[in-house]
C-alpha cells in the first residue's frame, strides 16, 4: 500500500452535499418555505395550514380564529385557496368550538371522506378552530390525526399570544402618551398656557409639524392655541383656513383631510 492510498484509507468517505436549490421539490417542503417566510398575521395563518394540510394530506381545510369579543370566529386562512364549497367544513367548526372537543363527520356525500375538525384552546378558552378532510380512516390513524391536530396548535396560541401582547403594549404606549398630555397641561396656570403646552405636546409625541386647539363659540369655531408659538395672528389666512376646517369636521361630525 501506499502512502497516498493509505492516507486515503483513513479518511472517512467523502460525502457530497447536494445544492438545496437542485434538490426535488415537495409540496411539502413548499408549504414550510412559505410558513417560514411569513412576515404578517394572515401569511403566517395560511403558511400553518398549509402545512398542517399537506403533512396529514388533506384535500382542503379551513382555520378560523376568535374575535376580540370571544364570540365570533372569522376564517384566517383556506387550503388550497380559491372559490369552494366548504359548509362542510364549517359544520363541523361550529359543532368543535360548541362541544370543544375534535369532531369527525362524513364529508357529505363522498362516503369515502371525512371531515376533522379540531378546536384550538387555551387557558383563556377557544382560540379558534381547524376542519380539514382526509380520507375514511380506522381509528388509530384518527387518534394520530388528532394528536398531530393538536400538537400544531401550539403554533396558533403562539402567534395569538404575540398579537395579544403587541396589542396590549401599543395600548399601554398609548396611555404613556396621554399621561404625558395631561402632565404637560397641569404644569401651567391658566387656559392659555395649558393649552398651548397641550397641543405643543401632542405635536411632539404625534411628530405632528403643527398642532391646534379650536373652541366653538356660537356657530364659529376659533383657534385658541398653536403648538410651539406662544403668540399668533388670529386674523392670518393659514389660521382662518384651519378654522374653517374645523367648522367643517364640527358641521360633518366627522375626520377631515
Amino acid at each position: 500500500m501506499t502512502a497516498a492510498s493509505s492516507a486515503t484509507a483513513d479518511r472517512p468517505p467523502h460525502i457530497q452535499i447536494a445544492d438545496p436549490a437542485g434538490l426535488e421539490r415537495s409540496a411539502e417542503a413548499d408549504a414550510w418555505n412559505g410558513f417560514a417566510r411569513a412576515a404578517t398575521t394572515d401569511a403566517f395563518c395560511q403558511g400553518w395550514l398549509a402545512v398542517t394540510c399537506v403533512k396529514v394530506a388533506a384535500t382542503e381545510g379551513v382555520l378560523v380564529l376568535a374575535q376580540p369579543n370571544g364570540r365570533d370566529f372569522r376564517p384566517a386562512a383556506v387550503w388550497p385557496q380559491g372559490a369552494r364549497d366548504r359548509a362542510r367544513l364549517g359544520q363541523a367548526i361550529e359543532q368543535a368550538v360548541r362541544t370543544r372537543a375534535l369532531v369527525v363527520l362524513p364529508a357529505g356525500a363522498a362516503p369515502a371522506r371525512l371531515v376533522v375538525a379540531q378546536p384550538l384552546q387555551s387557558e383563556a378558552g377557544v382560540l379558534g378552530a381547524v376542519a380539514i378532510e382526509v380520507e375514511r380512516q380506522a381509528q388509530p390513524q384518527l387518534v394520530r390525526l388528532a394528536r398531530e391536530l393538536a400538537w400544531g396548535a401550539g403554533w396558533i396560541e403562539a402567534m395569538v399570544r404575540r398579537r395579544r401582547n403587541a396589542a396590549d403594549a401599543e395600548a399601554a404606549r398609548r396611555l404613556r402618551q396621554v399621561l404625558d398630555v395631561f402632565s404637560a397641561a397641569l404644569e401651567h396656570d391658566g387656559f392659555a398656557p395649558a393649552a398651548t403646552a397641550t397641543v405643543t405636546e401632542l405635536a411632539t409625541l404625534l411628530h405632528c409639524d403643527r398642532v391646534c386647539l379650536g373652541i366653538r363659540q356660537g356657530r364659529r369655531v376659533r383657534v385658541k392655541a398653536l403648538s410651539h408659538a406662544a403668540q399668533f395672528e388670529p386674523n392670518s389666512e393659514p389660521i382662518r383656513a384651519i378654522e374653517a376646517a374645523m367648522e367643517e369636521a364640527v358641521d360633518q361630525r366627522a375626520h377631515l383631510v
